[in-house]
């Protein structure tokens, strides 16, 4: 058995671990009150959940099965598009992919809609996904802005042609009128950057935005959802899945700009890429190993037989 083959087995195994421990432990962590809300609400995402208690039964495993399911589906087709097993290691340690995998909420779902999307524009196949991506969420408008501004990038024009028709859609089908009251937020939504990359990824990122050679459909996507949460941000609050989701996938740039510059350099050249590389893996590992800590021990809500809401403690966490 050759040594590659060793690596792969090993990969394997060490997934398979973490695959089952993920959902060891969304089996013992309990619902919050956001997630409550979402649970007995009216919307696409309550209803996956009720089929998946049904299924599994009304418990914390239940709830947070497809979550878990969801995130082992992203794994699979991230690395299906980028074939960089890199890629994927440092996709799994970052923090906010590691809340998405138990928290209750769309960003998963719209992680695999995006993969997808990113892989069908590869063979110029995105249109067949396209209605759903408009119908799904609000957050398709990044997206939407995204195509259009690689069309105008690159003259071409079905980008142009199909980004204005989802433009259109969106707005009519969408009301953005109710994203928030006039207030500043960038205080806020930096802070979130900084949890759901860590701070020197996040840093790298923006660094990685103006440095990287390589303009795809990716890269736009992640600068817009930037500049439009930012922009957003100084007047009113902005949603995590406006651009969380499309943040978490910027690792595939960050990898691309750092590889790139670091096998330029001679091998007496890389002592600081080695350094920067171990401090913001360890950073990044140490953050997503917090979320583990039974912060969740405070909540004591049940969902009782006939699906009623009952009492809901909590001490010191109030969200998410």
């Amino acid at each position: 058995m050759g040594y590659n083959q060793k690596l792969v087995q090993v990969d394997y195994l060490i997934y398979s671990l973490l695959w089952l421990f993920y959902y060891y432990f969304a089996s013992s962590l309990d619902i919050g009150g956001f997630e409550a809300d979402i649970f007995f609400g009216d919307s696409w995402l309550s209803y996956i959940i009720h089929l998946t208690t049904d299924i599994f039964g009304r418990n914390n495993f239940g709830l947070r099965v497809i979550f878990v399911t969801t995130h082992i589906i992203n794994l699979i087709l991230l690395y299906n598009y980028t074939k960089d097993k890199r890629v994927l290691y440092l996709y799994s340690i970052l923090p906010a992919v590691n809340a998405s995998i138990f928290v209750v909420s769309k960003v998963p779902f719209i992680v695999t809609l995006l993969l997808i999307f990113l892989m069908l524009f590869k063979s110029r196949r995105y249109i067949l996904i396209i209605p759903l991506i408009i119908f799904f969420d609000k957050s398709s408008i990044i997206i939407a802005i995204a195509l259009l501004l690689y069309g105008f990038y690159y003259r071409e024009k079905m980008p142009i042609f199909i980004s204005l028709i989802m433009i259109f859609t969106i707005f009519s089908y969408y009301d953005y009128s109710n994203l928030g009251k006039p207030k500043g937020y960038f205080v806020d939504i930096f802070g979130i950057f900084l949890a759901l990359l860590s701070p020197l990824l996040l840093f790298y990122l923006i660094y990685s935005i103006f440095v990287d050679k390589i303009k795809d459909i990716l890269w736009f996507i992640v600068a817009t959802s930037l500049v439009v949460a930012v922009i957003l941000s100084f007047r009113q609050k902005v949603a995590i899945e406006f651009f969380a989701p499309f943040l978490l996938l910027s690792v595939i740039i960050i990898c691309r700009v750092f590889l790139n510059g670091y096998y330029t350099l001679i091998k007496s050249l890389r002592k600081r890429y080695n350094i920067l590389l171990i401090i913001t893996i360890f950073i990044a590992f140490i953050s997503s190993m917090i979320l583990y800590l039974p912060v969740f021990d405070d909540f004591d809500r049940q969902i009782d037989k006939n699906g009623n809401k009952s009492r809901f403690y909590m001490s010191h966490l109030s969200n998410i």
